[in-house]
């Protein structure tokens, strides 16, 4: 059985990736890192990765639209 499209794959891409953030947040500071480097590069890491979702699935979309 496998599972049906989500039916909004950028909201479900950005609570993955905001999930990997605060997981390595808490890891960070877990291991004794300062919050005011984690978070800024849990951030930076978040939007980097949203962005390339948000392109690649517009490129997908778009491919569609022109049936390829």
């Amino acid at each position: 059985m496998t599972a049906s499209p989500s039916k909004r794959p950028f909201r479900d891409t950005a609570i993955i990736y905001g999930a990997f953030a605060s997981v390595f947040v808490v890891v960070a500071v877990a291991t004794g890192r300062t919050p005011f480097v984690a978070v800024p590069v849990a951030l930076g890491c978040f939007v980097v990765a949203t962005g390339y979702a948000w392109w690649r699935l517009r490129r997908q979309a778009e491919a569609e639209r022109r049936g390829s």
